[in-house]
């Protein structure tokens, strides 16, 4: 028999850690909860856990603070982090340091238990991919860099979610992170955004579903109009997973302030 996931949620209002324990008890999950960072590392150093959800804006030690710690202690245990104070800058950084999600409050079940799901695979990843994700993770410690560029085929990442590459006409091209593409599993449906949609840098652009009925949402790296999808990825779902830097890639974009938005993320 299948052991239960092990989950441990940690933020200073009653009404998210209810929230998250009710969405996640379906799923059969076992559910602690503490209210700060220094209870949660309490429990952590006793219990073993699958998953940690941390809060970002935590009293005392804040949530990165926590996540640093994590990743010292019990490198191993992947770590969602959530905040009602969303910003690319903030995602670009706790996922660098070692997150494997981000989630903006308020969040949906579907956005949640995707991002739990993904966790747990990344965590049954063959050990030399998952110290492979940990060694590329330890060389970018940039929080953004003033010495961006524009340049046509330059690359840019929100880590192991999205990533862009500038066209030679100065629009840019979006992709999913090979990382994001391996904790998928097998796709059943695919929902790219419509032609001259507009969308926000670090906001959902697309949904995704696997083969379990597990909704994913991919965030975009970059603000602007959708030029173009690529239809070949309606037609295989499967080039998203097997080429996800290639012939898999997702949508064309006319950026808004791509200077300015590329201080957010990291350069390849």
């Amino acid at each position: 028999m299948t052991q239960p996931i092990r989950i441990l949620v940690i933020d200073d209002e009653e009404v998210v850690l209810a929230s998250v324990e009710k969405i996640l008890k379906r799923d059969g999950s076992i559910i602690d909860k503490v209210m700060s960072a220094e209870a949660a590392l309490e429990k952590i150093a006793i219990t073993t856990y699958d998953v940690v959800i941390a809060d970002l804006m935590l009293p005392g030690m804040n949530g990165l603070e926590l996540l640093c710690k994590i990743r010292e202690d019990k490198p191993d245990i992947p770590t969602i982090m959530i905040t009602g104070f969303a910003t690319i800058q903030s995602a670009t950084q706790a996922m660098k340091i070692g997150a494997v999600e981000y989630l903006p409050k308020p969040f949906t079940r579907s956005e949640l238990r995707g991002a739990v799901f993904r966790a747990i695979r990344r965590r049954s990843l063959p050990a030399g991919v998952r110290a492979a994700i940990a060694e590329s993770g330890a060389v970018e410690t940039r929080t953004g860099t003033s010495a961006t560029t524009t340049e046509p085929g330059s690359v840019y990442r929100v880590p192991e979610h999205t990533w862009l590459k500038i066209d030679a006409d100065g629009n840019v091209i979006v992709g999913m992170d090979p990382v994001f593409a391996l904790t998928l599993g097998t796709l059943r449906d695919f929902e790219l955004p419509m032609e001259n949609e507009l969308i926000e840098q670090g906001r959902t652009c697309l949904h995704a579903e696997d083969n379990e009925g597990i909704a994913h949402a991919l965030c975009s790296p970059v603000s602007g109009r959708v030029l173009a999808v690529n239809d070949d990825v309606g037609k295989n779902l499967d080039l998203v997973l097997t080429d996800p830097e290639g012939s898999g890639w997702l949508f064309k974009v006319q950026p808004m302030d791509l200077e300015t938005e590329l201080e957010s993320l990291v350069p390849d």
